[in-house]
């Protein structure tokens, strides 16, 4: 498969990345009407229902479907290799992810619940990632006016710019409205905090008319006490990132925070009195941060059942 091919359907599906981009930019500069025509053959990809297990056989049905289908000719172009190449890259990718992405009626709204971290790309082509246990739900396509999402738990969002479709992140106690933009969001059935990566964030109650706008570096809380502003944490994001930043801070929060990249794996049985910690942390193994708690704080570790036990000596 030509790789102009597989850019194209990462471009189209919002997935691409850089060099793809590029790839897919140039492509359509030099060949506008070829790439008017693929785009139009993506955006009816929803009206072909392909369930066979075999690729080969699911990317004949295709092919049967788009020449058969007066519709979308155009006998003035030729350029069906390009429609078969695509089509091609369209049941590879496909069949790699699922169907489930690519195929859907228009109008529903999609519901993801994850155990673990995930990525998830959404109609527009902003990218979320999920902490464990978030779920989020978004329609199969946005429309015109607005992008809109509802968010339960943790996810930091990757917002492609659109001034005329605000985008709109609607949890159980707010409403965060950006219009392109990377942020946390962390949300609970109590409370809400956003913190600001890049961009400017408005976070609004749900009840009231209370809100505040949030620049890089800070957050908000909402909670039954109100809606507060504050300074961001410095590790807000760092359960995505695996990169920790600590100054004087104690040992028992800094375990929190580590816990939240690393899975729950480190235990803390019992602390010093006064004991913190200054040091910085890069997705770094989690035997050698261990180790460099335990020697700062005068602790011991042993590794019981996938997880270390730090516990005085």
């Amino acid at each position: 498969m030509d790789d102009i091919h597989e850019a194209l359907v990462h471009f189209f599906s919002g997935e691409a990345d850089d060099l793809q981009i590029k790839k897919a930019i140039k492509f359509k500069k030099k060949n506008p009407e070829e790439y008017a025509l693929l785009s139009k053959l993506w955006d009816r990809r929803k009206e072909i229902s392909i369930v066979d297990r075999d690729s080969h056989l699911a990317w004949e049905r295709l092919l049967s479907r788009i020449e058969t289908n007066k519709s979308i000719k155009n006998p003035v172009i030729p350029i069906f290799r390009y429609w078969r190449q695509l089509a091609a890259a369209v049941v590879l990718i496909a069949s790699t992810i699922g169907w489930y992405n690519f195929i859907g009626n228009a109008g529903k709204w999609d519901s993801i619940e994850v155990a673990s971290k995930e990525r998830v790309i959404l109609p527009d082509g902003s990218t979320v990632y999920l902490n464990e246990g978030a779920s989020i739900s978004f329609p199969e396509g946005f429309n015109d006016k607005q992008r809109e999402v509802k968010l339960r738990g943790e996810a930091f969002f990757n917002v492609v710019k659109d001034e005329s479709r605000p985008f709109t992140i609607s949890t159980s106690s707010t409403k965060v409205k950006v219009l392109g933009t990377s942020f946390n969001v962390n949300a609970t059935n109590s409370f809400t905090e956003v913190s600001v990566k890049e961009g400017i964030v408005e976070v609004k109650q749900t009840t009231g008319n209370e809100r505040v706008i949030l620049t890089e570096g800070l957050a908000a809380i909402s909670n039954e006490y109100g809606l507060n502003k504050k300074s961001a944490d410095a590790n807000f994001d760092s359960w995505k990132t695996g990169l920790f930043f600590f100054e004087e801070t104690e040992l028992q929060d800094a375990v929190k925070s580590l816990n939240t990249f690393y899975d729950d794996k480190i235990v803390l049985k019992s602390t010093t009195s006064g004991c913190n910690l200054t040091a910085k942390f890069n997705v770094d193994e989690l035997t050698v941060i261990v180790e460099i708690l335990t020697h700062a704080c005068g602790l011991e570790v042993k590794e019981m059942g996938g997880k270390f036990i730090i516990e005085e000596k």
